[in-house]
């Protein structure tokens, strides 16, 4: 039976992405062209798609008879970033030594340690950030204003007076009421 690119293509155009795997890195033996088609549909396709496409391929050799070892691990080490680790331990076959998944282990564990830390350092700023905008509001709140009869409108110049309805732009001019209005209908 010829043809194997061929029908790899086709397979991958129906989404059979474990099936054309198996055929470039089984029936071919062509690792290199597995691993481009990997990324060329972690690239290309939908989020459901690329999460599992290195996965298929870490089946399909884990899953070979005998299971391609070398391969399985090299792949783990190099895109332990593009797939699920739990899925991939689970897969592991008995035979598969410690000193084989050591790299993986060490790599995703550093990894996941390395974003818990970005995550916590995140919220940690974050909630310095809402903490300081809290303690601007009060400020803002507790900020009093004097008007007596020689604060004079910025806009009109006129007095404020007591009975005339004022307010004060964020950059500490007082002007009334109606001038702000009259100022933002121009």
């Amino acid at each position: 039976d010829e043809l194997h690119e061929e029908r790899a293509v086709l397979l991958s155009r129906i989404g059979q992405d474990a099936r054309a795997l198996e055929i470039y890195a089984r029936e071919l033996g062509q690792h290199d062209l597995a691993l481009e088609y990997c990324a060329k549909i972690y690239e290309e396709s939908s989020r459901d798609r690329r999460e599992e496409v290195y996965l298929a391929l870490f089946h399909v050799y884990i899953r070979s008879n005998p299971p391609m070892l070398d391969q399985a691990m090299d792949l783990l080490n190099k895109f332990h970033h593009r797939l699920d680790a739990a899925a991939a331990m689970d897969g592991l076959p008995d035979s598969a030594s410690i000193a084989q998944v050591a790299p993986f282990l060490l790599t995703t564990l550093r990894q996941a340690s390395q974003d818990r830390h970005a995550a916590s350092l995140r919220k940690y700023i974050l909630r310095a950030q809402v903490q300081e905008q809290k303690t601007q509001l009060v400020a803002l709140h507790n900020r009093r204003i004097y008007v007596d009869s020689s604060v004079g409108c910025c806009v009109c110049g006129k007095a404020i007076g007591e009975k005339r309805a004022f307010v004060r732009n964020p950059n500490g001019d007082i002007l009334h009421l109606m001038c702000r209005d009259d100022a933002s209908k121009r």
